[in-house]
């Protein structure tokens, strides 16, 4: 439900300037950035916390993941159009929902920048 918000958010942002196809690619690549970053960072606290070795060790490796996270976007919005259900989801939304929806938003992209950065000055 919260990733579909945040897809819906990104997608309906752009969807005021760009076509329907150009919002959806944007709306996807974002999520796909922001959930790499997120596993990027447990990685590096788990390998810095000598619990387990990094997983990312490669730009092979690298590679693979964004791929996963793309098909996985890929199959949660572009199956049988479900970016157009969750549009009219969250289409008429209150705007005191929006407004806490924008702060939910804003400060989870922010805090997964700052445990980015923090996790790699870690020890």
């Amino acid at each position: 439900m919260i990733y579909q918000y945040l897809f819906y958010r990104l997608y309906n942002r752009q969807r005021t300037k760009f076509s329907e196809i150009e919002s959806l690619i944007f709306a996807m690549l974002t999520l796909t950035a922001i959930l790499f970053v997120n596993f990027f960072t447990i990685d590096i606290f788990l390998h810095k916390l000598l619990l387990m070795p990094s997983i990312i060790s490669s730009i092979a490796i690298v590679i693979i993941v964004m791929a996963v996270f793309i098909g996985i976007n890929c199959w949660l919005f572009l199956v049988n159009k479900r970016y157009k259900k969750i549009e009219q989801k969250f289409s008429n939304e209150s705007k005191t929902h929006k407004n806490i929806g924008t702060f939910s938003i804003i400060t989870y992209v922010i805090l997964s920048f700052i445990l980015f950065f923090v996790s790699v000055n870690f020890r």
